[in-house]
């Protein structure tokens, strides 16, 4: 059967065609919103590591307030009796 003066063999293979151009459309959707997903992953994750960075710095701040106290808290170093 032709259609249209084309033949059976070239529209099948038009048909072909159209089928794994179908798919490719689907894979870059697929791809596409996969990749989506993953940006927004990507965006929390990296404020949640910036928090991170931020509750060590704080950390770290107060322990060293912390460890400054504690050493203006310790008695002098004592000269023994003998010197």
């Amino acid at each position: 059967m032709e259609d249209c003066g084309i033949p059976e063999h070239l529209l099948a293979w038009r048909s072909i065609k159209e089928q794994k151009m179908n798919e490719i459309i689907e894979r870059i959707i697929d791809l596409e919103t996969r990749f989506a997903h993953q940006e927004l992953q990507l965006d929390e994750l990296n404020t949640i590591v910036i928090e991170c960075r931020d509750r060590i710095d704080r950390l770290e701040r107060d322990n060293r307030r912390m460890s400054e106290m504690l050493a203006g808290m310790a008695p002098e170093s004592m000269e023994s009796p003998d010197e």
